[in-house]
């Protein structure tokens, strides 16, 4: 998916000069390319460390971790402060609400029912919804925001941070519905389980007393049978 981002500049110069040809928008090529590259190249080195060298991949994983959490624990705080001009616009234009919930939406309704037309298993169902549902803001947060002049680029990346907010929204739902179900349902069938298991454990016991009585006559006939024979 990321290489075929890489193709956005491409498609701008073919296919977009001519949607936007009667336009002055001028499209910074060379940003977008230069963006893409720097997003592109440090993914292509992960995936050949990981392919060559996996131990070095556990340990730089083992390494990120804690700047990661540095790291979302500033964006939460620091940067949210310092972009709550993007709320501001949201709150006065709210269909770009709408627009940033019904991309994932679409996308998780459009992969589930694929997936369910082309007879795919449940468990393939989930991951190809999940899949196609979650866009990656990311990528589009960075080009628009490196590759455009102020204030269009703060402008521009409104509506790919209100598809970032919302597509979360569905798994996390889903995850807490699952726990719900799996520390309360689950508890109660267990519970039932464990309080009958002495009931079937007695019925099992009567049940093969009379089968053990059988086999045993059967075997001592059979001795006696050939006792006679000899």
């Amino acid at each position: 998916m990321l290489f075929i981002s890489g193709m956005i500049p491409l498609w701008l110069f073919t296919v977009g000069t001519h949607v936007l040809y009667n336009g002055e928008v001028q499209i910074p090529y060379t940003n977008i390319l230069t963006s893409l590259l720097g997003l592109v190249v440090p993914v292509a080195i992960g995936m050949v460390i990981q392919w060559k060298k996996p131990n070095w991949a556990k340990y730089i994983v083992m390494g990120i971790r804690p700047l990661m959490v540095i790291f979302f624990i500033f964006v939460f705080t620091v940067g949210v402060y310092a972009n709550l001009y993007i709320f501001t616009l949201m709150r006065n234009k709210p269909e770009i609400l709408l627009a940033g919930a019904l991309v994932p939406y679409l996308g998780f309704l459009f992969g589930g029912v694929v997936a369910s037309v082309t007879c795919q298993s449940w468990k393939n169902i989930r991951t190809i919804a999940i899949e196609t549902g979650i866009q990656n803001t990311g990528i589009a947060i960075v080009l628009l925001k490196v590759s455009l002049p102020s204030p269009d680029n703060d402008i521009s990346i409104v509506a790919p941070i209100a598809a970032a907010i919302f597509t979360p929204v569905p798994m996390l739902v889903a995850i807490i519905g699952y726990e719900v179900y799996k520390r309360c349902f689950k508890k109660k069938q267990s519970v039932y389980i464990d309080d009958h298991e002495g009931e079937s454990n007695e019925e099992g016991g009567k049940d093969k007393l009379p089968v053990q009585e059988n086999r045993y006559m059967e075997l001592k006939e059979n001795n006696n049978d050939h006792c006679v024979r000899k």
